[in-house]
């Protein structure tokens, strides 16, 4: 009987496992869709448990390509022997999503539209973003659940509304560095806008059971 784990460990990158495949050879491509930015749209739009699962829905439908930008901030400094040192004072990571077609039921546009007709721009900045590996995964108690990162207190910033066959709203996040690390589990079905939600667990808290 496999042995029951009752709380989140550490992640541990040197425990190998492709999601796609477990056989995977080394060497083999990692596809693009396993890398995925979520935005937490609950009832807040930010504020999330971090106590308790929190709901997340992905970002990119529609999108052919995004790059999550870690915009190192360095500073080199060469010594009188020649020698060159390079300092990594800091990481500001950003993500562009275009177009972005406004879609019928779609919760994203619903809270952008809001906050755009209230002129409300304090809560663009009140975001939680989450990003999963869900190409490097291990499986607790019979589920599967992939590394994570919650950027807390995130900005996420509509950059234009209109264009041409459709209405297409842009959007910019900047993520905080404000984060927690943990886990991910990810539904296996697709709400009505063709997202899978996700569900975080910080390392240490409780491993829900199969039947959970």
């Amino acid at each position: 009987m496999p042995e029951t784990i009752t709380k989140f460990p550490a992640i541990d990158y040197t425990q190998e496992f492709l999601a796609d495949n477990s056989k995977a050879q080394n060497g083999q491509k990692i596809p693009r869709r396993l890398l995925i930015t979520y935005l937490n749209l609950g009832e807040a739009y930010s504020k999330a448990s971090t106590s308790s699962p929190t709901k997340f829905v992905g970002l990119g439908r529609g999108v052919e390509d995004s790059s999550i930008e870690l915009n190192p901030d360095t500073a080199k400094v060469t010594d009188i022997f020649g020698n060159t040192e390079v300092t990594v004072n800091k990481m500001e990571i950003t993500q562009n999503f275009s177009p972005v077609t406004l879609r019928v039921g779609s919760e994203l546009h619903r809270v952008m539209l809001e906050i755009l007709d209230k002129n409300d721009f304090a809560r663009l900045s009140l975001f939680e973003i989450m990003v999963v590996k869900a190409f490097w995964g291990q499986t607790f108690n019979g589920k599967t659940y992939y590394p994570a990162e919650l950027h807390r207190n995130c900005t996420v910033t509509p950059q234009s509304i209109g264009g041409s066959s459709y209405v297409d709203m842009p959007i910019n996040t900047d993520m905080s560095n404000d984060k927690l690390v943990g886990w991910a589990s990810i539904s296996e079905d697709e709400d009505d806008n063709g997202n899978k939600t996700a569900t975080f667990y910080k390392v240490g808290d409780d491993v829900p059971t199969a039947a959970e």
